[in-house]
Formats: C-alpha cells, sequence, structure tokens
C-alpha cells in the first residue's frame, strides 16, 4: 500500500483510476472490506471499471445491502462488460435475502466468467457467492468448494483469512498458510 501512496498527489484520471483500482484490490486481498470498498468508489468508471467490481466485492463481504447499491447504481448508464451488471444484481438479490433468485444470478455470472480465462475473478465470484447466498444452498457451497480448490492449486494464501469464513475446513491448507 505504501508504494501506491507515492502516487496519492497525481491528477491524471487515467493513473488515478488505476491506483485506487490497485488500492482497492489489495485491500479486497487481506479482507479490509470498508477500505476497498471506498477505494473501489472513488475510480471513474469511465475509466477503468474494475473499481466497481471490487466496491461491489466489498459490500458482499460486508453484508450491507445499500452499500451494493451504490456500486451498482454507478456502472448505470456505462457500456461494461454485460457480467459486472449480473454480478451486482446476483449481489443485491443475496442481500436482499432472495436466495434461490441470487443462486440463479450467480451462476450465470460464472458461467459468463468461465470464458474469461481469469480464474481469479472466478473464484471471488465463487466465494462471494458462499458469502451472500449461503452454504446452506447447494450451488453455494459447491462454489465454497472450487474456490478453496483453487487457493490450494495456486498457493494464494493472502486470501485465504479474507475468505475463510465461506470456505469448506481443511486443516492441511489452513496450517500451511500459516
Amino acid at each position: 500500500m505504501a508504494a501506491l501512496e507515492y502516487f496519492d498527489d497525481v491528477e491524471d484520471p487515467q493513473l488515478r483510476a488505476n491506483v485506487d483500482t490497485g488500492k482497492a484490490e489489495l485491500l479486497c486481498e487481506i479482507g479490509e472490506w470498508a477500505g476497498a470498498f471506498d477505494f473501489g468508489m472513488q475510480v471513474d468508471t469511465m475509466v477503468n471499471w474494475q473499481g466497481i467490481w471490487y466496491a461491489l466485492t466489498a459490500a458482499a463481504w460486508l453484508g450491507d445491502l445499500a452499500k451494493a447499491e451504490l456500486a451498482s447504481d454507478a456502472l448505470e448508464g456505462r457500456e461494461v462488460f454485460p457480467a459486472i451488471d449480473r454480478y451486482a444484481e446476483a449481489i443485491r438479490l443475496g442481500l436482499e435475502g432472495k436466495i434461490e433468485e441470487a443462486a440463479a444470478a450467480f451462476l450465470e455470472v460464472q458461467e459468463a466468467w468461465e470464458v474469461r480465462l481469469l480464474d481469479d475473478d472466478l473464484a471471488t465470484i465463487r466465494a462471494v457467492f458462499a458469502r451472500v447466498v449461503g452454504p446452506e444452498n447447494p450451488a453455494a457451497a459447491e462454489a465454497a468448494r472450487a474456490a478453496h480448490d483453487w487457493l490450494v492449486q495456486t498457493g494464494t494464501r493472502s486470501l485465504l483469512a479474507a475468505w475463510a469464513p465461506v470456505l469448506p475446513e481443511d486443516a492441511t491448507f489452513r496450517s500451511a498458510a500459516g
């Protein structure tokens, strides 16, 4: 984070958007959801839609419907990857308690993201799915297992603590993560 603070006084909109997106991503990686939301919301969606991706993700982990709606509203009128709109909708539905509708929406988002070959984003979607819909839902439980498997396969330990509330127990991997 300190390295990114070097750019705090930069006024160039593209650089500012990329720095704030980087901060939001970093904060998501360590489970600092409130900060991730704040930085994600600062990103100009005309320059970089990924800030809203991190803001939506953070709102989901916070369980904060109002924040999810703010992030979703920032997408209005913007032409971005269509699955981001469905991701926002899935989060909102889940936070509103519309579990079956949310699960269906998350399944659509997963399908759309699978073709993008961005496994870290797909794992994030799956972990958020499990967080918002809950492990009682079989599809959400399967998503949590897939997110966990990705963490194990890649050795991605930074997300282990952040996603721990929804991941299946795996004592071997948890002890290896320190």
